[in-house]
């Protein structure tokens, strides 16, 4: 079975999508890096195996399974076992809901920003065909939102703790219908039941 996207790792695009992976921004004509992955390696996503990614609701259906960033069980698992152990973090008082601890606790330890992502959703999906990831340990982000007003993300020198990867997965809206052919999206108030493995 050949790799889906294997051009977005051998060919023109690599070097591209190796730099979307790194998170770089440009201001005022200076790179920097916000959010993205510390030192992506490319990794062959296990097929049979489930990948989640968190969502607005509000984004475009086509983009909720055909996006770029997923994680796997196992960071899914270790980071909600961080919230069951340590509680939420700090960003959880500017969330709402009886899940806000849980969503904060993501957002934290996945630098997701609330700029970029407001964890309302679930995408849960079982990968079908083979698909190459940048993979590797998050780098801290900071948003441009209102409730931004810090970096998010794990420091590097609590990666010891336990795994936390991320996967920047190129042209999964390409190749979705292959990849991804049956995918579920469900309210992020169903975390417990989809760590517990009773939403599949």
């Amino acid at each position: 079975m050949d790799i889906l996207n294997i051009d977005c790792f051998n060919g023109p695009k690599a070097g591209d999508w190796l730099r979307r992976a790194q998170g770089p921004s440009i201001t005022d004509g200076e790179v920097a890096f916000n959010g993205g992955i510390i030192n992506p390696a490319r990794e062959h996503l296990k097929v049979g195996q489930y990948y989640y990614r968190f969502v607005s609701k509000a984004l475009p259906a086509k983009f909720k399974a055909g996006g770029t960033w997923w994680i796997d069980f196992d960071t899914l698992n270790n980071i909600y076992a961080r919230y069951r152990h340590t509680g939420p973090s700090a960003t959880a008082k500017q969330s709402s809901g009886p899940h806000a601890g849980s969503r904060s606790t993501f957002r934290e330890w996945l630098a997701l920003t609330f700029e970029w992502n407001l964890i309302e959703e679930i995408v849960i999906a079982q990968l079908r065909a083979r698909l190459d990831s940048y993979s590797g340990f998050g780098r801290r982000a900071q948003g441009q939102h209102g409730f931004d007003n810090r970096a998010f993300g794990m420091a590097p020198h609590l990666s010891n703790l336990f795994t936390i990867k991320q996967h920047c997965v190129p042209e999964v809206w390409v190749h979705q219908k292959q990849a991804f052919p049956a995918f579920r999206i469900v309210g992020f108030h169903d975390v417990e039941d989809v760590v517990a493995g009773k939403i599949i």
